[in-house]
């Protein structure tokens, strides 16, 4: 991965560009989904809804990439250790001598071994993401993990040669992540538009309910900013605007997150 300093310097020496690259990507994503709706969005949205929604999706993909690093980490460590350091001593009998050896010894010989446990570990990554792209169609989450792969994948690139490819490495993964946010939110809008989706939320205003749940309503929910929340009706192809000042008994159904998905499709 980028070296965590070179990074940290790459954001503080051009902190104004990439705080104004955030906001115009996230200024197009608004302004393609929310025109499909007939919402001038930019009479309710605020600068600071723009960064949530940029950062939502960026830490969606860090949390991903995150759990795999760990998965991997585990998977490999104990593969390592059967094949290239267990497994030896006992093809060549030198298993009873290795437990019977002092501490000291024992430390040394799997250190001696281990040399060669971060190169190991980088080829096997890079070789479960290879093998892991065959089955992309098969993931759930798609615009999510798709991106996450891409950019693990330039991340274990970047181990190999830091100082020739960190620059590369950085663009190709910000062209990653505003490519495959572009992806969702047009994914987003056909979905939001023509499906009734499963995004459950319920709410009052006034003396008036309403909900978006699938069994009961013709209702979609769009999305919210800081002040405002959107609604759909795909069946009259309308859309309700609430100030949220004037909300009450905000009720949202805890199905659709990330994790509730994931362990949707594990259960399969």
């Amino acid at each position: 991965m980028i070296q965590l300093n070179n990074y940290l310097n790459f954001l503080k020496n051009n902190l104004t560009l990439s705080i104004t690259l955030i906001y115009i990507v996230s200024f197009i994503n608004f302004f393609i989904y929310y025109s499909s709706f007939d919402i001038p969005i930019f009479n309710y949205v605020e600068l600071t809804d723009l960064l949530f929604f940029f950062f939502d999706y960026v830490i969606q993909i860090l949390l991903i990439i995150f759990l795999a690093e760990i998965t991997f980490f585990i998977i490999h460590s104990i593969y390592f250790k059967i094949f290239h350091i267990y497994l030896p001593l006992i093809v060549n009998r030198k298993i009873l001598s290795f437990l019977r050896s002092n501490k000291h010894n024992k430390k040394r010989y799997l250190k001696i071994l281990e040399i060669n446990f971060d190169i190991n570990l980088r080829n096997f990554k890079i070789v479960i993401l290879f093998f892991s792209m065959i089955f992309i169609s098969q993931y759930p989450l798609k615009l999510i993990i798709i991106p996450s792969l891409f950019l693990y994948f330039f991340y274990l690139l970047n181990q190999i040669d830091r100082n020739k490819t960190q620059n590369l490495t950085l663009f190709l993964c910000s062209l990653t992540i505003i490519i495959g946010l572009a992806l969702s939110t047009i994914n987003n809008l056909f979905n939001k538009r023509f499906i009734k989706d499963e995004t459950a939320i319920s709410f009052m205003e006034g003396e008036q309910i309403i909900s978006t749940h699938k069994q009961s309503s013709n209702l979609n929910y769009l999305g919210e900013t800081s002040k405002y929340l959107f609604i759909f009706d795909i069946k009259t192809k309308t859309t309700k605007i609430f100030f949220k000042e004037n909300i009450t008994s905000l009720q949202i159904e805890n199905s659709h997150n990330l994790l509730e998905r994931f362990g949707k499709f594990r259960n399969r």
